[in-house]
């Protein structure tokens, strides 16, 4: 089996762009997760509690 160069070739349809506030926090998702896993502090990010609450005030909760 050869190496697919553009998966999205073979999807039926088109899903939707992401949000950027989304991407934004599932970024900083995965940096605090790499952080706590590795202890090393790989990333600059806010505290857990500081992304989740900047989240919900971006989505109205």
């Amino acid at each position: 089996m050869g190496v697919v160069k553009d998966w999205g070739l073979l999807c039926e349809f088109q899903l939707p762009k992401l949000d950027l506030m989304f991407k934004r926090f599932i970024s900083e998702m995965y940096m605090l997760v790499v952080n706590g896993m590795l202890g090393l502090g790989l990333f600059d990010v806010s505290r857990l509690s500081v992304v989740i609450s900047e989240y919900l005030e971006c989505i109205g909760e």
